[in-house]
């Protein structure tokens, strides 16, 4: 190494997924810098070690010499994601209210389905509900109990908490969950008990349901609290050693871990589950980020990768949280839980989709099984015998077989090609090009279906939008899904392919709490305050702890509001006017109102019926203290040059076969044209320019495809 680099600092993202990990630099200048890797499942601490030392090729440097230059480290993990998926966690215990000893079994009537795909719902057959991730041999019930007001109706009973602890740790729990009713009310109970598990062995960890989720709804609550044991002792240990592996090769900051409400923690503040499906957030923030560089405040984000299809919406600037049913934001694995989370859907339309014909419909069907990675598509000759979307790709003549991953891995596209022809073509009485394609427009099709229904929830309109593209095969769907959605702007978003770990290096620190906090019409400000106030002093304290790492530091807080007689509720942003306001509750109903008649539709409010708060919400953001991409490159030309082609390559498209031209996107430059149909080929991705779209290039060197022949971004 040459040591170029020398004197200048970075931050650094890595993200692990299944397949890859990703790991980016932005250098102080702006400048990224991107490495891959092969995933490691034994111990994934290699393969982020191993796209450190890759990254650290492209920046001229020594691993070392990048480590020690490192000003901010985030890190999105799927240790957490794997133990859940995988069944490999902690022996775990849990404490309980007594009498309530089979709550975790019973689930709700819903836990039969929740986490499966709507093919797998309609096989009632076999439909049982899923195993809880303990026995009931490991539950204990312990006589407390606090109303709903949070007042002491049966006091602890010590001893026999004591009991409890004692038998679940001789029975060799490794880490014991407790969640009693009505704790989120009044967490005494519950703290009392943590403390004793303490005292009689601190290598067990307690995790009590006050702390992780402090609003009402047992059942997601329990969940949350269970899982977050489950997978605790692998998280922490990964991410003690993974910070021991860097400190030895020189790093001197911190790891922060990315976590799935949006922001990163340090370890000490991190909740394991919080870590769970955490990687396609970064995505997100990426993205985020974009949008507010480009003045584009409202983006649909897609990533597709090998396995999936992810969407989320930023509207306003601001990515999208999940919402609540029956106090669930949504589900791991096959258990619904209640942490704060960015609403991303997830359909299985990937790469490694497997295409199947339906003798009985006569009609080709995508999905949702995957190859994955093992065996992977048909032209991996990897022992994958099932067409995927991607051996359509390379049918169709979409990719070029010589420069997939970069050259990294061969293509056998012949056996693509025959895949194809013999279990989809011939028993569809198609050619094989016509199979192909459609298994192309299927999966185009499922995809503006995903970001419909993701738009239409929120009440939003699509063509308020924009389309940012990312994932390992996002630039290739993007500019079909997004003309079937009629969605004027799409943009092939720089870097694709390691955008969540871009993300990851552009986050920052975020910490959330939530408050159960009932509250009746008419809404008072010193009701409202004094929770408000209770959630400012727990993230003031959190975010000092971490001195002059972080820079300015900003407060946000909402409510969970409804109308009375309501069982869901919508969050409602509050603003520091709302407090100046003559009457805050006519403020804050009105503004309820609008926002339940844009998710509901109009007229659906109904402000005679009263409203009441349930739950108050604060996040503290602080800004770490990391390079900017500001500067990464100089402005646009008022007017850009068109692109030649440095190569032809025969593509089958509109059912019909074009000599398209292939662009070579380390080519491309601010304001540069690409008229369709074109090919852009990047060294880990390839887009595609339709017929009748227009391609114009930005200063982040961000592709924005349009129909027609607009020329301005």
């Amino acid at each position: 190494m040459n040591g170029g680099m020398t004197g200048m600092v970075f931050a650094l993202g890595v993200d692990i997924g299944g397949t890859f990990t990703d790991a980016v630099a932005i250098s102080g200048e702006g400048a990224v810098f991107t490495g891959k890797s092969d995933t490691t499942p034994d111990d994934p601490s290699d393969g982020v070690i191993d796209a450190l030392g890759n990254l650290a090729g492209h920046v001229d440097m020594s691993l070392p010499d990048l480590l020690g230059q490192t000003i901010f480290f985030g890190h999105g993990t799927t240790v957490g994601t794997n133990s859940l998926i995988n069944k490999r966690g902690a022996k775990v215990g849990l404490v309980v209210t007594k009498g309530f000893e089979d709550t975790p079994f019973i689930q709700r009537s819903v836990g039969r389905i929740a986490g499966l795909s709507e093919i797998q719902i309609k096989n009632q057959v076999v439909l049982r509900q899923p195993e809880f991730l303990l026995p009931k041999s490991a539950v204990r019930g312990v006589a407390e109990r606090i109303d709903c007001f949070g007042q002491v109706v049966v006091p602890l009973d010590r001893d026999e908490a004591r009991r409890a602890a004692e038998s679940l740790i001789g029975a060799g729990a490794e880490a014991i969950a407790v969640c009693f009713l009505w704790s989120f009310a009044n967490d005494q109970h519950e703290h009392e008990v943590k403390e004793i598990i303490s005292a009689i062995d601190p290598g067990v960890m307690v995790s009590i349901s006050s702390e992780l989720i402090p609003k009402m709804r047992e059942n997601a609550r329990l969940n949350s609290t269970v899982i977050n044991c489950f997978v605790g002792k692998r998280v922490v240990h990964y991410l003690a050693r993974l910070e021991q592996r860097l400190a030895d090769l020189g790093l001197a900051t911190p790891v922060n871990v990315m976590q799935v409400f949006g922001g990163l923690t340090d370890m000490n503040n991190s909740q394991p589950i919080c870590t769970i499906d955490s990687g396609p957030v970064g995505g997100v923030i990426a993205a985020k980020f974009l949008a507010e560089e480009m003045n584009l405040p409202n983006l649909v984000t897609t990533d597709v990768g090998g396995t999936s299809f992810d969407v989320s919406v930023i509207h306003g600037g601001q990515e999208q949280m999940a919402k609540e049913y029956f106090g669930a934001t949504g589900v791991m694995d096959r258990y619904e839980v209640s942490i704060p989370r960015v609403d991303i859907k997830c359909i299985g339309a990937g790469g490694g989709t497997i295409a199947r014909y339906n003798p009985i419909s006569r009609t080709i069907k995508l999905g949702p099984d995957s190859a994955g990675a093992d065996p992977g598509p048909v032209f991996y000759d990897a022992g994958g015998t099932e067409p995927t979307l991607a051996d359509a790709w390379v049918t169709l003549g979409l990719i070029n077989p010589d420069n997939f991953l970069g050259g990294r891995r061969q293509v056998y596209s012949a056996k693509s090609v025959a895949a194809i022809e013999t279990k989809l073509a011939r028993p569809a009485e198609m050619s094989t090009q016509e199979a192909a394609s459609a298994v192309v427009e299927l999966a185009n099709n499922t995809m503006a279906d995903a970001i419909r229904e993701q738009l239409a929830e929120r009440g939003y309109d699509p063509l308020d939008f924009s389309i940012l593209a990312f994932g390992g095969a996002g630039w290739l769907h993007a500019t079909s899904y997004g003309r079937i959605m009629g969605i004027e702007r799409i943009i092939l978003a720089r870097n694709a392919s390691v955008f969540s770990a871009l993300g990851i290096a552009l986050a920052d620190i975020v910490h959330k709490h939530a408050q159960s906090a009932v509250i009746i019409e008419p809404i008072g400000r010193d009701a409202l305050m004094e929770p408000i106030d209770t959630i400012r002093r727990k993230l003031e304290g959190e975010m000092h702890s971490y001195g002059d790492f972080i820079g300015d530091v900003s407060f946000s807080f909402g409510v969970d509001m409804r109308y009375r007689g309501q069982i869901h509720e919508l969050t409602i942003a509050l603003s520091d006017d709302d407090f100046d306001s003559p009457d805050i509750n006519e403020t804050l109903k009105h503004r309820f109102s609008k926002r339940y008649e844009e998710v509901y539709g109009k007229g659906s409010a109904y402000e005679r019926g009263g409203v009441e708060i349930i739950a108050v919400i604060g996040q503290s953001l602080g800004q770490t203290v990391k390079p900017s991409m500001r500067s990464s490159f100089e402005p646009a030309p008022e007017s850009g040059r068109e692109m030649s082609p440095t190569a032809y390559r025969e593509v089958f498209l509109d059912h019909e076969f074009h000599q398209v031209g292939i662009i070579e996107s380390s080519l491309t430059s601010p304001g540069a044209r690409i008229i369709g149909p074109a090919i852009i080929e990047d060294p880990v991705t390839t887009g595609l320019v339709l017929p009748g779209q227009t391609a114009v290039v930005d200063n982040l060197l961000n592709i924005h495809v349009f129909e027609g022949g607009r020329t301005d971004v």
